[in-house]
């Protein structure tokens, strides 16, 4: 992939996040115009009476937009950032990012009012999100042991592979429609066990990256970023309550910051 089609990919995924926070906030403005949002029958997680930690689901769907705002402002700064800059580690940073798009149709759930009943967005809805939750680990996975100079000439194939494998898992994975989780998300099978196996990779590759850039004289900014990373949207995504997002949001900016900073001048002196 040439630097020039990796720069209109950014710009692509930039006005597409910005089109559908567009039409997420407008559908948003209408329903309360009309009165029409009802998130207070979501499931409540009985999480206490402290103002931080009850849950709110305002705030869960405050997450949800703040996770489209993400999306946009990330793959501003990777345009700008890396416009003339040969890093394979972007393009699975590009999918990262669409994962983190995908995981946001959740939102049209509350916003049409599509959880009280079986219906075909409710599907979509979980489908979508079991599928980006599959590519978030697979594309960070690939960031770190896919990202090396002598391996550009298997990106589009291996982004053919990422896409694949995520989408044969989601439509095999079943739903449980009767369902909806306290951040708008519809419950799946073997969760817990994607889960810890999506720990257990962004462990391994953030120990490989402490190892890397050990063993290359690098900064460890981009290890550290890493791991900030997926804490950040790992609350991101259950950000249901203030203390969540509150930790959720600065944990994100900062690895984000420092993992693509450093990104940046690793490979300063290769370009």
């Amino acid at each position: 992939m040439t630097v020039k089609t990796r720069n209109r990919l950014s710009l692509g995924l930039f006005v597409i996040a910005i089109s559908i926070f567009a039409f997420n906030a407008l559908i948003l403005v209408l329903r309360l115009l009309r009165g029409e949002l009802d998130i207070a029958s979501f499931p409540n997680p009985h999480t206490g009476k402290n103002f931080l930690t009850v849950y709110n689901p305002y705030i869960a769907l405050a997450s949800v937009y703040i996770e489209i705002l993400y999306v946009i402002v990330s793959s501003y700064l990777l345009f700008r950032i890396f416009e003339k800059t040969q890093a394979s580690e972007i393009i699975y940073f590009h999918l990262f990012l669409v994962s983190c798009l995908i995981d946001s149709f959740r939102l049209w759930l509350p916003l049409f009012n599509a959880f009280n009943s079986y219906s075909n967005l409710l599907v979509f809805s979980g489908n979508a999100v079991v599928f980006a939750r599959l590519l978030i680990p697979l594309s960070l996975l690939f960031t770190v042991y896919m990202g090396d100079i002598e391996k550009r000439q298997d990106i589009e194939k291996n982004i053919f592979i990422l896409f694949c494998t995520a989408f044969f898992f989601a439509y095999f994975i079943p739903l449980n429609t009767a369902i909806t989780n306290p951040n708008f998300s519809v419950d799946y099978s073997f969760s817990f066990i994607i889960k810890i196996t999506t720990i257990v990779v962004i462990a391994s590759c953030t120990i490989h990256l402490f190892i890397q850039n050990h063993q290359n004289r690098r900064s460890q900014a981009t290890a550290f970023g890493y791991l900030l990373i997926f804490i950040g949207i790992f609350f991101l995504f259950n950000a249901v309550s203030i203390v969540l997002i509150v930790v959720a949001v600065p944990t994100l900016t900062t690895g984000t910051v420092l993992y693509l900073k450093g990104l940046h001048n690793q490979y300063l002196w290769y370009d």
